[in-house]
């Protein structure tokens, strides 16, 4: 079977499929057979499905779909080549350098846990969890109805209520993001003295009402200007005079491997998920993990349409995540748009047999590119020296190695 150009063009195709046509009608043997192979007309769109079986495609549609999305690929690498130092998320593999290692400090808007800042050209946010402060209010609760209120007349009241709750908590939530970006609550410095503003950027965890527990949330703050490559840590300090310093992270030995045909189905590719489940004893058992931080910055060729870049890995308490930018996106979706699915799937491993399972923990696109994290569960084994990870495409994949060096090494 044919394959296709490395640039192809629908308008070429369109043309093999009129010349198929036109051979086929004048009784041209080899047309008629290849015509026949997908049906028993000899129409424009029984040439057009000829071609497309032709190409390994199951119709005339998906391979117009395939050509357009091979040629946005092109466009989106052609703009990275000519984009060189302007910020083009793919342009090199060190446009993105982060900070971490912090601590936990109190707030005015409650417990800060400065997780990690990632910074690049002209734009920088820092990723933490809040532990909102709570006001010490007892929630009221919805009156009962008196003795004999019918049922129907207390559902549209709850309803009311209901909506009123949502809107108060989402209230809450872009108040005290807004109080935590405040120059009043937090401020950020560096050891070259420059001074950084906050801004939010979002938030996201169950901002739950006074009588409910309450739940860590996940917050995003601008950091305006970007800091510099140069800069060796931040200072994150709130009002109160707590503080904690974020340091530069370092740079691990990564080694990117060469493209390979998938080497395990879909089906065993899910193993590990049910292996590691929620209450698996090996999350329950592995030991705390050094709080590393690294920058890994290993762009890696296409797989199967889509470009990766890894950028950072980050340890939590509750397992580490990895930083990643996808071109053109992350996601397929569907042709109505109601379906979607992650083309690309990683996996990772350690250099003691550990296994670790990834799942998807919200992306943001800009211009043609997906900013993304993968969250991935248990804690890194502290005594593991080198992580693998496989990422795994439909038909190809490739392996990034990298070393578990320590956050203080230079």
């Amino acid at each position: 079977m044919p394959e296709l150009p490395d640039r192809p063009d629908i308008d070429q195709l369109r043309r093999q499929a009129r010349e198929l046509l036109r051979a086929a009608s004048d009784g041209e043997p080899r047309a008629l057979t290849r015509l026949r192979a997908v049906s028993e007309r000899t129409t424009l769109s029984a040439a057009q499905l000829a071609i497309a079986r032709e190409y390994r495609c199951p119709s005339w549609l998906a391979l117009s779909a395939e050509v357009r999305r091979r040629r946005r690929l092109l466009e989106s690498a052609g703009s990275a080549s000519r984009a060189g130092d302007r910020g083009n998320p793919l342009a090199a593999t060190a446009d993105r350098w982060s900070f971490g290692g912090g601590i936990a400090i109190d707030t005015s808007a409650g417990m800060l846990m400065p997780e990690v800042v990632i910074a690049g050209s002209g734009h920088a946010v820092l990723d933490g969890s809040l532990l909102p402060a709570g006001d010490g209010k007892q929630a009221s609760g919805p009156r009962r109805p008196a003795p004999g209120l019918p049922f129907a007349r207390l559902m549209p009241w709850r309803a009311r209520a209901t909506r009123r709750e949502r809107r108060r908590r989402a209230d809450s939530a872009i108040a005290t993001l807004r109080s935590l970006a405040s120059p009043a609550d937090v401020t950020v410095s560096d050891d070259q003295g420059a001074r950084y503003a906050l801004y939010p950027e979002g938030m996201s965890g169950k901002h739950g009402s006074s009588s409910e527990a309450v739940q860590p949330l996940s917050v995003r703050l601008g950091i305006d200007p970007a800091p510099a490559k140069d800069v060796r840590w931040l200072q994150v300090q709130s009002q109160q005079g707590a503080a904690t310093r974020l340091l530069r992270s370092a740079r691990p030995v990564v080694r990117v491997g060469q493209l390979a045909p998938v080497t395990t189905s879909p089906a065993e590719r899910e193993l590990p998920e049910h292996a590691l489940g929620p209450g698996a004893p090996d999350e329950v058992q592995r030991p705390d993990s050094p709080r590393r931080h690294l920058d890994i910055g290993a762009a890696l060729p296409p797989i199967d349409g889509v470009v990766l870049q890894v950028d950072t890995l980050v340890g939590r308490p509750d397992g580490w995540r990895l930083y990643l930018r996808a071109i053109p996106g992350w996601w397929n979706y569907s042709e109505d748009g109601h379906r979607k699915r992650n083309p690309v799937s990683v996996q990772a491993e350690d250099d003691r047999g550990g296994i670790y399972l990834s799942t998807f923990d919200g992306s943001t696109g800009y211009r043609g590119r997906e900013e993304l994290a993968l969250r991935f569960r248990p804690r890194i084994d502290p005594l593991a020296t080198a992580l693998r990870l496989t990422c795994s495409g439909a038909s190809e994949e490739i392996v990034v190695e990298l070393g578990l060096i320590p956050d203080d090494a230079d």
